[in-house]
């Protein structure tokens, strides 16, 4: 097949890890996997002693950039712009946030049929996202959804049908190397400057946590600079491996969001074995069950994460059961379950479509 998958942008952050994630393993199994990401900016360079402006993306085309994060062996087209002048034909095609479906929809059949990988309930983000109530989920677009929430969401508000992918984890990257739990536990967090990712309750529970337990740590990590009021040892821009290393250097990973489509950090982190602290923000239900794979608490309530944590300090048998627990349970959730599956959703389409073309594809492989 020929597949395109729209991307805001291929810098470090979970929704872009799945879809980047998802056009490599697709491309390695014999796929022509197109990533389409726009591109804004100049380079300027002196030829010759005379200096000359280069769009950003005709040097990034040229030299096949590729983020230094993670590993693609898809194809990435830096454009302009998602218009449809800059989108290759093909077999599939698929939006990945709210902006992309309305290009994706209005696209010619031959761009491929039209997918729409449902990564988070968008309109949280930020003024504006409200559009998509009056549109990009009610658009003819086949959905696919990481969560069973969102599944839920989709149907319940929207009356949108969908398929049910859960997030994989890649456990040839994220898997424990630790060889126990540290004496002065270290609590791990994603640090972050959107505000539904409550960074700040977070850190307040951690302070009402040092309180009591003097000795814990504070380990952050992020795509952002670490500001200078939060004192914390910081992880800037890890790649994936450097972020094995640092979960498995913790003991308890700390996610305080309001809300979360699936929330990657804390999957991963389960999958190296870190005792799971977390609100029931919606995307942790297919993975946090609480008292068995991770300790839940309601959304915006520090007092409660700090109590959990306490409790997880107070009885060492406790956290080696929960993260034993949680890891146990993350190993379900695999790259080659979720892409294979990806793939005959993908075929099916395709047979509805054009069932003499494709009479000879194996929709049981």
């Amino acid at each position: 097949m020929k597949i395109t998958f729209l991307t805001p942008h291929v810098n470090i952050s979970g929704g872009v890890k799945i879809i980047l994630g998802y056009a490599d393993k697709l491309a390695k199994k014999g796929h022509s996997v197109t990533i389409i990401c726009p591109q804004a900016g100049f380079v300027k360079r002196k030829v010759k002693r005379i200096p000359v402006i280069y769009p950003k993306r005709a040097v990034m085309n040229f030299l096949r950039y590729r983020p230094n994060w993670m590993r693609i062996a898809a194809n990435i087209k830096y454009v302009p712009s998602y218009n449809e002048r800059y989108i290759p034909n093909g077999d599939i095609i698929v939006a990945t946030a709210w902006q992309t479906a309305f290009y994706v929809n209005e696209y010619a059949s031959r761009k491929g049929r039209k997918f729409y990988l449902f990564q988070h309930y968008e309109r949280l983000f930020a003024d504006g996202c409200n559009d998509v109530d009056r549109g990009s989920y009610n658009l003819p677009l086949k959905k696919i959804v990481i969560s069973s929430c969102l599944q839920q969401i989709l149907k319940e508000d929207f009356s949108q049908d969908s398929t049910l992918i859960k997030n994989p984890i890649d456990h040839h990257i994220f898997y424990p190397t630790r060889n126990g739990y540290n004496k002065n536990k270290r609590i791990c967090m994603l640090y972050h400057t959107l505000p539904l990712k409550a960074v700040p309750e977070g850190i307040k529970a951690f302070e009402m946590t040092k309180d009591t337990y003097p000795h814990v740590q504070l380990v952050m990590f992020g795509s952002r600079p670490k500001p200078e009021h939060i004192s914390c040892e910081f992880h800037y821009r890890p790649t994936n491996e450097e972020l094995r290393e640092v979960f498995n250097s913790c003991d308890i990973f700390l996610c305080p969001s309001w809300r979360e489509g699936f929330g990657l950090p804390s999957a991963e982190a389960m999958a190296c074995k870190c005792a799971v602290v977390t609100t029931d923000n919606g995307g942790s239900r297919d993975y946090a069950i609480h008292e068995k794979t991770a300790l839940v608490s309601p959304p915006q309530n520090p007092e409660a994460l700090a109590e959990n944590l306490g409790r997880l300090l107070s009885n060492e048998d406790m956290l080696e059961r929960v993260a034993q627990n949680g890891y146990k349970h993350i190993k379900q959730f695999t790259w080659e379950k979720a892409v294979s599956k990806m793939e005959k959703v993908f075929l099916q389409e395709l047979k509805k479509e054009w069932p003499k073309k494709n009479e000879d594809f194996d929709l049981n492989s």
